[in-house]
């Protein structure tokens, strides 16, 4: 069975907010009760491409969520990223601890009209898991 991975909906919280998470597997977790996520108005769609590299004989996994939007998103926080994919699954981009997730923001300003004003956003985090589906 082919899964659709596309990401529809980006949220985010504060990675304090977190505390409580349960890890059920590699690439499975639980959250606490109670999250407040702000959406993120995103262009559609946002990507997301996580690379695996063994480093010391360790797998160290690098993700990379890009998108483009017209909120104004840099407040020098950490936050973590819930994506919603169009299947209905979620997947979580960072965690409580060290090390959270890194915002680029890169902002330009067209040469015409029609070009492009959105801002680039691009988060990576690297972390000894992938990013993992939510359950429960």
């Amino acid at each position: 069975m082919n899964k659709v991975r596309i990401i529809t909906k980006v949220e985010r919280t504060l990675c304090n907010n977190l505390n409580g998470l349960l890890r059920v597997g590699i690439n499975t977790l639980k959250l606490p009760k109670g999250i407040q996520w702000d959406e993120v108005v995103c262009r559609e769609h946002a990507s997301l491409s996580t690379t695996e590299k063994v480093d010391d004989k360790v797998p160290v996994f690098s993700s990379t969520l890009k998108f483009y939007t017209c909120q104004d998103l840099q407040d020098h926080k950490n936050y973590a990223y819930r994506l919603r994919l169009a299947d209905g699954s979620h997947l979580l981009l960072g965690t409580e601890r060290r090390p959270f997730p890194v915002m680029n923001v890169q902002d330009s300003l067209p040469e015409k009209p029609s070009d492009n004003s959105w801002t680039e956003i691009t988060i990576t985090w690297s972390s000894l898991c992938p990013p993992a589906q939510i359950v429960g």
